[in-house]
């Protein structure tokens, strides 16, 4: 094994006003693409990790 068990643990936060429900739905869905594509960022940098740690052997 190369590298260990590990997790991505990611976190936004974002106020909420009824007031403002339309924008904070739009604000919400943005922070949610924000999370899922810097949590494939990681995942891909791990695995190019992964990947040089296999070639250098």
């Amino acid at each position: 094994m190369l590298l260990g068990p590990d997790r991505l643990i990611l976190h936004r936060s974002m106020t909420y006003n009824n007031q403002y429900a339309l924008s904070k739905a739009i604000e919400s869905e943005q922070l949610y693409q924000d999370i899922e594509n810097d949590a494939i960022d990681q995942l891909l940098r791990r695995l190019a990790a992964v990947q040089r740690l296999k070639t250098a052997d």
